[in-house]
């Protein structure tokens, strides 16, 4: 390492190298970076009062060309150990406000800017999936596909207060027999436009990279409500019509219940055989 091509930021330089003149510290560093000297040999060489672990910690950082994108100083970068010089423990980093170069970075412009993006994503989130843009489907429309399947996701994922559908990966109670079969639900009534993404679905569940933000979607990630009304019932009648349809609508229609219990008799053979494989 070239030290004399390196801008240090001597007011920045650790306790234990103060008492050495620039000269000395100079060639202390050329020591340690050039030289096969011991780091041992050097602490009794330049008499410091330090530990072989607090050596590195004590050296001066560096200028480096990058600038701060929040207040444009240059940012300083530490001194790698020898032992690894080409990984640099420590990313860049601003003397005048504490950010680093890092994606991970806690300091205050970060944090603020961090809470300004998530507010924004909200507020697109919710207006795009505002209840005002849906068009509710009438309850005598649904099938009794519909209704056999939006009332197994309720009961499996209903919230307490029975005011939206939890995220599925939160799920209590089964949903069906396979996870096969339990995508090929949620898609279904998500298809049918039976279920509609929650506006208040937590950010997570939306893909920052989507070029389609916030339409793209995890749809095991986002809450859900219900997107069925019946004039005649509250909210709450409405809500015992669909978690537990009546067993009249399935008795008058013998042929479709039998299709519809021919996919579950099958996808439940197929768990059984799983299980029994895994035994």
């Amino acid at each position: 390492m070239n030290i004399e091509n390196i801008e240090l930021r001597w007011n920045l330089i650790g306790n234990g190298l103060k008492e050495l003149n620039r000269s000395e510290i100079l060639n202390l560093l050329n020591d340690y970076y050039n030289t096969d000297k011991k780091l041992k040999g050097i602490i009794k060489e330049y008499q410091l009062n330090l530990k072989p672990t607090q050596v590195v910690k004590a050296f001066p950082p560096f200028m480096t060309e990058l600038k701060c994108p929040y207040d444009g100083a240059r940012m300083l970068q530490k001194l790698p150990s020898r032992t690894f010089p080409e990984i640099m423990t420590r990313k860049e980093y601003c003397p005048k406000c504490g950010h680093k170069n890092m994606e991970m970075c806690r300091c205050d412009n970060c944090i603020e800017g961090e809470k300004s993006k998530r507010k924004k994503c909200r507020e697109l989130i919710e207006r795009t999936y505002s209840q005002e843009n849906h068009e509710k489907i009438l309850l005598s429309l649904l099938s009794l596909k519909d209704r056999l399947y939006l009332s197994a996701l309720l009961r499996a994922t209903l919230s307490e207060d029975a005011k939206e559908i939890k995220p599925i990966k939160l799920k209590e109670n089964k949903l069906a027999p396979t996870k096969e079969m339990e995508k090929d639900i949620l898609n279904y009534l998500i298809d049918r436009q039976i279920i509609k993404v929650a506006p208040d679905s937590p950010l997570e569940a939306f893909p920052e990279d989507s070029p389609n933000y916030p339409n793209t979607y995890y749809i095991y990630k986002v809450n859900y409500l219900i997107n069925v009304q019946d004039e005649n019932l509250d909210h709450e009648e409405l809500l015992k019509r669909l978690e537990y349809p009546s067993a009249e609508e399935f008795l008058s229609a013998p042929e479709e219940c039998l299709i519809l219990w021919k996919e579950i008799a099958y996808q439940e053979v197929i768990e059984f055989l799983i299980y029994r494989m895994m035994q």
